[in-house]
């Protein structure tokens, strides 16, 4: 008897170190971009759950990349990879297949963010956020009305004025293709010669390479540059709070970028990491970051929540507006024809 109650007493006092040691057991690690999950959703996620989450970022889908494939996904259970990369991650087996059955929120999903050529049955890929670009414009700087057009970075008359022009050797080619050709298809020899020469004789017009993100609001508030790349949720607070701001869709078409949540072949906590997506989709989880983060949702309650915020009209046609064609930032050039057209053009 006395031995037993020795035990119970062990077993008493041990209860917090046991169960400090059962928490810090249940724990995932994502791999995300800044400011597209806010770390007080993660906060509340880990007190309703006692889940852990140990949140890395990265800036790009290189970096994304080149820390994933090195690790074969070993670490890392939940990733946020933009559409061209999921391509690649696809291809090299790096992704375990999406159970929708265990998501909550699948019905809700905007029909047109599904099913696209980097992961056409959506096996691998959740949705989770998407950009369109466009041209952001002071208008202070213009009397005129402007042309909904890509000539206004490359070759449209604005007197001393210089263009911010984005920094990303994929995009900046994609964005001239479709310039030059009215499509990003089929680009030959010929027609990449031409794409080089355009974005030389451009850079004389060019004030900085700069990402489509908060960037591209800085130059544009501080007149540095009244024509700038941009990316629409980065764009959207600026325009509401500046009446001089607008973003420009050309009439031709745009391009339509889409990151997404997938989940790591090498994870070994899925029901965790299951639990965590559904709580990110949750409608008042969608919400706030809308309201607090340059964030567009990808479900259907989007469309109400920008009117109800505010958004500027050119933000919500820009994504809801179906008759302008957008196209995707796909792996259509080797990385070899990019690289070497960027680095000519840094060093002319």
């Amino acid at each position: 008897m006395i031995a037993v109650w020795i035990l119970l007493f062990g077993m008493f006092i041990s209860l917090p170190y046991l169960s400090s040691l059962w928490q810090s057991q249940k724990a995932i690690n994502l791999l995300t971009w800044a400011n597209t999950i806010d770390p007080k959703v993660i906060d509340a996620f880990e007190q309703e759950t006692g889940i852990k989450v140990n949140t890395t970022y990265f800036d790009s889908n290189e970096e994304l990349f080149v820390k994933f494939y090195t690790s074969k996904g070993e670490g890392y259970d939940l990733i946020m990879p933009s559409d061209y990369l999921m391509e690649k991650l696809i291809h090299f087996n790096l992704l375990k297949p999406i159970d929708k059955s265990r998501l909550d929120f699948w019905d809700r999903l905007l029909p047109r963010l599904l099913n696209h050529y980097f992961d056409p049955e959506n096996t691998y890929s959740v949705p989770y956020y998407w950009a369109i670009y466009g041209i952001g414009v002071n208008k202070a700087f213009f009397k005129e009305r402007l042309p909904l057009s890509w000539s206004l970075l490359f070759s449209y008359p604005i007197s001393n004025a210089k263009v911010g022009m984005v920094n990303i050797a994929r995009e900046a080619i994609l964005i001239s293709a479709l310039y030059l050709f009215n499509s990003i298809d089929q680009l030959n020899q010929e027609k990449i010669e031409e794409i080089k020469k355009l974005l030389l004789n451009q850079k004389k017009r060019v004030e900085a390479y700069i990402d489509a993100d908060v960037r591209s609001n800085y130059m544009l508030i501080s007149q540095a540059s009244p024509v700038v790349i941009a990316a629409s949720p980065y764009i959207a607070k600026a325009i509401q709070s500046n009446n001089n701001l607008d973003f420009l869709v050309p009439d031709k078409g745009s391009f339509i970028l889409i990151d997404n949540l997938a989940i790591s072949a090498r994870c070994e906590q899925t029901e965790l990491v299951y639990k965590l997506i559904n709580f990110l989709y949750r409608p008042e989880n969608i919400r706030y970051h809308i309201e607090n983060q340059p964030f567009i949702g990808t479900t259907k309650e989007l469309l109400s929540i920008m009117k109800e915020e505010q958004f500027p009209a050119s933000i919500i046609n820009a994504h809801f507006d179906e008759t302008k064609p957008l196209f995707f930032f796909k792996n259509i050039i080797s990385e070899d024809i990019a690289n070497n057209i960027w680095i000519s053009l840094k060093v002319s």
